[in-house]
C-alpha cells in the first residue's frame, strides 16, 4: 500500500464521522480530505480519475462499514516496444 498511508491513516481517524454521513457508501480520500461519495467503487474510481482527473493509485477508494476492507487500484505501465 505504498503512497496511501496517509488516506487510511485519515480513513481510520475520522472513521466513526464517517459512518455517520457515509455509512455502506464508497468515499474517495486524496491526501487528508473525502473528494468522493458513491454507490459503486467501480464508479468511484472511473469518476476520480476522468473527472477529477486524478491518477489511479494516488486515491483510496473506501467502502465506509464497521468491517476492516480496503480497496486499492493500481495501474500498470508499458513501454511502446517492450
Amino acid at each position: 500500500m505504498v503512497g496511501l498511508e496517509r488516506e487510511l491513516a485519515f480513513f481510520k481517524k475520522n472513521k466513526k464521522s464517517l459512518l455517520s454521513k457515509f455509512r455502506n457508501k464508497y468515499v474517495v480520500i486524496f491526501g487528508e480530505e473525502v473528494i468522493g461519495v458513491y454507490d459503486d467503487k467501480w464508479m468511484a474510481v472511473k469518476d476520480t480519475s476522468e473527472k477529477k482527473n486524478k491518477e489511479i493509485g494516488s486515491f483510496l477508494v473506501q467502502r465506509v462499514t464497521d468491517e476492516e476492507e480496503v480497496a486499492i487500484f493500481r495501474t500498470r505501465v508499458r513501454a511502446k516496444g517492450g
